[in-house]
């Protein structure tokens, strides 16, 4: 899904937003990276589902131009879990700890 905001007149900013359910980012990142680059955009954020992974493994996955925060997948389960958003690197953010959420029923990652 690709969600955006055009820039109006007088020069107002815009925000275009990405999510994919990756489906593990080992087996499809390197893909994910490629489509992406086909769209000759920079998004303002790309949110990607199911990364299964934990955050201390984002390192492995950057994206050129952007900054990273990873929620853990649900431990013990193997597949179907893990949030991850990257925020291009014009922009300031703050993760917001108090939404990040990791249980069966849901998983939220709050920038």
């Amino acid at each position: 899904a690709v969600v955006s905001t055009q820039s109006g007149h007088y020069g107002r900013a815009s925000l275009s937003v990405l999510f994919n359910n990756i489906d593990g980012n080992a087996s499809n990142f390197d893909n994910f990276v490629a489509d992406i680059s086909q769209y000759k955009h920079n998004f303002s954020v790309i949110a990607l589902a199911e990364t299964n992974i934990d955050e201390e493994s984002k390192d492995l996955y950057r994206i050129g131009g952007y900054t990273s925060e990873y929620s853990s997948k649900i431990t013990g389960k193997k597949k179907g879990s893990g949030l991850g958003i990257y925020i291009e690197n014009k922009y300031q953010y703050n993760r917001l700890e108090k939404f990040c959420k990791c249980t069966e029923n849901l998983e939220s990652l709050f920038i």
